[in-house]
């Protein structure tokens, strides 16, 4: 197994505090870190599994239930509609009284 050496920066109060308890617990601070890295590592692959598994389960449902919206959408570019014929001011224009017609 090869190894690399990482340094980074940590307040002092935090590696005073962890200076402390591996003291006391008798633990070398690299174990505890690579401990920590690891659990982080899986717990973190394991969320992304969950939410790779969520989303592929709502893209599924929304696959099988289209919202109204799309089925409306779906259901129009099949289907040809005539559009509404809008009145204008000479389809009232009565050209025998010379006037408009009511």
């Amino acid at each position: 197994m090869s190894y690399t050496l990482i340094n980074f920066n940590m307040p002092n109060y935090l590696k005073t505090n962890f200076d402390n308890l591996v003291k006391f617990k008798r633990i070398s601070r690299t174990s505890i870190l690579n401990s920590m890295i690891e659990d982080y590592c899986r717990q973190e692959l394991r969320l992304l599994k969950d939410d790779r598994l969520l989303n592929s389960l709502i893209l599924d449902i929304e696959e099988r239930n289209p919202s109204k919206y799309e089925r409306n959408l779906s259901e129009t570019e099949n289907s040809y509609y005539e559009p509404i014929n809008i009145p204008m001011t000479n389809d009232y224009y009565d050209s025998y009284d010379g006037g408009l017609r009511l």
